[in-house]
């Protein structure tokens, strides 16, 4: 949640398609990862992100847009999103060492966690034997 309302118009990159995030984490180095979104959004942040909170109220913001979603429990929280993107991500065939650099993991074996959520490809093979 930080690196997101930490987001200048600098860190919107049209042209490129992507965002630039700084990682946070390492905050004594100057570590920045570029992320791709979708043309959409970046139409939406052309003018600059518009995320006037603090962290506190932009959690408020993402519970209140899961709970009128009907989504609830452990991934209706920024930290699920986060999760949810790279289980997506993973199930849509992106390579680990894509979805390693959009996260800004520094170990492959944290980001190939992901890869052990059982998506519908798995489901469909998993019923293929059965039946």
């Amino acid at each position: 949640m930080s690196e997101v309302l930490a987001l200048q118009p600098a860190n919107i990159s049209p042209d490129e398609g992507v965002v630039v995030f700084r990682t946070l984490k390492k905050r004594s180095q100057q570590i920045y990862r570029q992320v791709p979104v979708p043309k959409s959004l970046l139409i939406e942040l052309a003018n600059g992100p518009r995320f006037p909170w603090a962290r506190t109220q932009a959690w408020t913001v993402v519970k209140s847009v899961m709970r009128e979603a009907n989504i609830s429990g452990p991934q209706a929280t920024p930290r699920g999103l986060r999760h949810s993107f790279a289980v997506h991500a993973v199930t849509s065939g992106v390579p680990l060492h894509l979805i390693q650099r959009w996260l800004g993991h520094s170990r492959m074996e944290t980001t190939a966690i992901y890869s052990q959520a059982l998506g519908p490809e798995e489901r469909s093979i998993a019923k293929r034997m059965w039946d």
